[in-house]
């Protein structure tokens, strides 16, 4: 079966002590759409959370920003809130 795999779970240690947080990661795309790297730059605190967050930002899919009708590489910043439940 081809596809995608299956988005990053949080882990069980982060999930068990309720772990909350937010992280921006700032991603790169080119100009067909490509993530060509993911930075984080706003940590949650907690570097599961980010992992996650940065795996999620990845995997997402984007279209590229357009500049005088033309698709142009650009930046595109993604927010993970985590809520424990």
């Amino acid at each position: 079966m081809i596809g995608s795999p299956p988005p990053p779970d949080i882990p069980a240690g982060a999930r068990g002590a309720a772990t909350n947080g937010e992280t921006h990661v700032r991603v790169d795309i080119s100009d067909r759409g490509v993530v060509t790297g993911a930075t984080v730059t706003t940590s949650s605190g907690n570097t599961s959370l980010d992992f996650v967050a940065e795996t999620l930002a990845r995997a997402a899919q984007y279209s590229p920003a357009t500049h005088q009708c033309r698709a142009v590489a650009s930046s595109y910043d993604f927010t993970a809130r985590f809520i424990p439940w």
